[in-house]
């Protein structure tokens, strides 16, 4: 794109796409203003491409068309695939926070002695939020519409978990942990030219791994119950990040 912007002869060409891109962009405002996850980085490259295109002779139009079209390819990285996952991503962690402050919670009255290793996970589960947090700002990106739901269903599954004892609160943590992992895993792939967004997908990776094989070791024996509860719950945090992804 830059080739055929140097050149005043390809103007017009110019224009023309930038007429496209702003389009494109505008529908892509409008989608995220719709859905609740707005962003200022978006907004601001629709009013460069108009100003532009609001001028098209003016030696400062050809400057902020250039500008402006040599930016899109990044800008519509950043804010599709890349920042949907972002936000996802920040969504799951608060509901792992909240699965965590439920079952903590249950845990005074159902099973004192995995208090501590409770407290370690949020802990941990908390910075991982904020990475995701960090993030989303720095691509100018509003949390996913799921946060509030994901933590409204992550607190009500820590309680209900939480009140059947050690057990189910540890069988609730490698069900979760066992389909995270191979969604974040999942991720790394698919962005893999987005440096990024892999550098904090990879920083909480050996956290959520230790919290898995730390929950694991007290399941020996799942029995009937233990697999039923197990694969409600991974088909539960599938149909979040599903819905998470759509919303």
């Amino acid at each position: 794109m830059q080739a055929k912007c140097d050149s005043l002869d390809n103007h017009a060409t110019c224009v023309a796409r930038l007429s496209r891109e702003y389009f494109f962009i505008v529908g892509r405002l409008l989608h995220s203003t719709i859905f609740g996850c707005g962003d200022k980085t978006l907004t601001f490259h629709v009013s460069s491409c108009y100003s532009a295109l609001s001028r098209p002779n003016s030696a400062i139009s050809r400057r902020s068309i250039f500008n402006s079209t040599s930016g899109l390819s990044t800008l519509i990285n950043a804010t599709g695939l890349a920042g949907r996952i972002m936000k996802v991503n920040h969504a799951g962690e608060h509901g792992a926070v909240s699965i965590y402050a439920g079952q903590i919670f249950m845990a005074r009255f159902t099973a004192r002695s995995l208090l501590p290793e409770l407290l370690a996970f949020k802990a941990d589960e908390e910075k991982h939020r904020s990475t995701f947090y960090r993030e989303l700002q720095r691509r100018g990106l509003m949390r996913c519409k799921s946060y509030w739901l994901c933590a409204a269903g992550g607190y009500a599954l820590g309680i209900g978990t939480g009140l059947f004892g050690a057990h189910a609160i540890s069988l609730t943590t490698v069900a979760v942990e066992r389909t995270v992992l191979r969604h974040l895993r999942h991720q790394t792939e698919l962005l893999a030219e987005d440096v990024d967004a892999v550098s904090a997908i990879s920083s909480i990776l050996d956290d959520e791994l230790e919290h898995h094989d730390t929950a694991a070791n007290h399941n020996h024996t799942p029995g009937i119950f233990g697999r039923m509860l197990s694969s409600a719950i991974s088909g539960a945090t599938e149909s979040v990040i599903w819905l998470g992804m759509r919303l």
